[in-house]
């Protein structure tokens, strides 16, 4: 069933005019998909809520409150639910507001529904959306990552319940990695995998002579990273690998995720300081930070590295299940990979190759600086790209729908 025969609520808790350099808008990028092929309601569920004094106070606020009420006729309008009661901290007034925006959910549902069936498109375990609304409606889980807390057992406990219910209780729920749908399968016989969903778009309008010039004076070969800056990366392998291969540029751009500690978990007998193992990083002379770049330049910058790296940390929870976008705009550029083991990525192991340790990240680099890639190697990488973008996420979802 074609998604144009609904109207998307789509259900996110950033702000849609968030700074893209700040923050990964993959989010953003698949609403906009959502948008070509149908009717999309974006709707921001608060983390910091706006209350009618915000909107008054605030001319931006009271630009967007306008602008809702004036583009309803359009593909894709969004929604700020505002609040009754600032101070969200205490748990009264955040039940009140949590309360007034099931009600402005609801509402939308029913609205919308007049003119055609409604999907409510819940990204996180929301669960809350869930135990307020008609059940008439259909309910969309998209599980892009491993929900989960490593900092506090309990609350860990309390999101990965959280999960557990909004996994029974959707219509449908959608992975995007053989690990979440091994994991989340468990729950539910309305789980499938769909591709990862990225966007391709900027990619494939990418042109040559476009390249960026802030590496022209960085030696080659550069070992590029886009992405977070965050306890996600194995900073112990990273240390090792720039310390001891001085004959590399290593280039990273991204937003720092600012985090005093790395979490410890199931492998880690320790925290680890973040701030400490980014300032040591830093200090070697092989190693850039260029710092977060609008998503639509990403191309520019990914097109001067001659291997695209993703330094995970694989003993984590989050990583060990994921499906990292990156992977897919290196590859989309024809670029060789090089990346820790994460099992989402064995089936790519002809056009990735996979490290643990100093001495294989050294092995793979010898191997790739030895044989330049083929036409028809690039062609595969580019391929793989191709089919995990948001486009190809979309249409395997409406394959999904056929069957509700």
């Amino acid at each position: 069933m074609k998604l144009k025969k609904f109207v998307v609520i789509y259900c996110y808790g950033l702000d849609w005019e968030i700074d893209y350099q700040k923050i990964n808008d993959a989010w953003r990028e698949l609403a906009k998909g959502i948008s070509k092929k149908t009717h999309l309601v974006f709707f921001n569920i608060f983390s910091s809520p706006k209350t009618i004094f915000t909107v008054l106070k605030s001319k931006q606020e009271r630009k967007k409150f306008v602008n809702f009420l004036t583009s309803w006729q359009s593909s894709a309008l969004i929604f700020y639910p505002l609040a009754l009661f600032p101070f969200q901290r205490f748990k009264i007034i955040q039940k009140i507001n949590y309360k007034l925006m099931y009600f402005f959910l609801q509402w939308l549902a029913k609205f919308w529904s007049r003119k055609k069936k409604v999907i409510i498109w819940l990204t996180g375990p929301n669960t809350f959306l869930l135990g307020h609304l008609n059940q008439d409606n259909f309910f969309l889980y998209d599980c892009t990552d491993q929900h989960c807390n490593m900092t506090d057992k309990i609350a860990d406990k309390k999101i990965k319940k959280q999960e557990r219910e909004i996994i029974r209780k959707s219509s449908l729920t959608v992975v995007n990695s053989p690990s979440l749908y091994q994991e989340k399968v468990k729950y539910s016989s309305k789980v499938f995998q769909v591709p990862a969903g990225f966007p391709l778009k900027f990619f494939l309008n990418y042109k040559k002579e476009s390249k960026s010039k802030e590496l022209d004076n960085i030696p080659r070969p550069i070992i590029g990273y886009t992405g977070a800056i965050s306890f996600r990366l194995d900073f112990s392998l990273l240390e090792k690998i720039i310390k001891r291969c001085s004959d590399f540029s290593f280039v990273f751009i991204g937003f720092i995720l600012k985090s005093r500690i790395v979490p410890p978990h199931q492998n880690m007998d320790k925290k680890v300081n973040f701030s400490l193992c980014w300032k040591k990083l830093q200090n070697y002379q092989n190693f850039y930070f260029l710092g977060p770049k609008p998503r639509r330049l990403l191309p520019s910058f990914i097109d001067c590295f001659d291997v695209g790296f993703i330094p995970y940390d694989i003993k984590q929870e989050f990583n060990k299940m994921s499906n990292p976008i990156k992977v897919y705009e290196y590859l989309a550029l024809g670029k060789p990979v090089v990346s820790t083991k994460i099992s989402s990525l064995d089936k790519f192991s002809d056009n990735i190759y996979f490290i643990n340790s100093l001495q294989e990240f050294q092995n793979s680099l010898k191997i790739i600086l030895k044989n330049k890639v083929s036409f028809r190697e690039k062609q595969a990488k580019v391929k793989i790209a191709q089919g995990n973008s948001i486009n190809a996420k979309l249409e395997t979802i409406e394959d999904y729908l056929i069957r509700f």
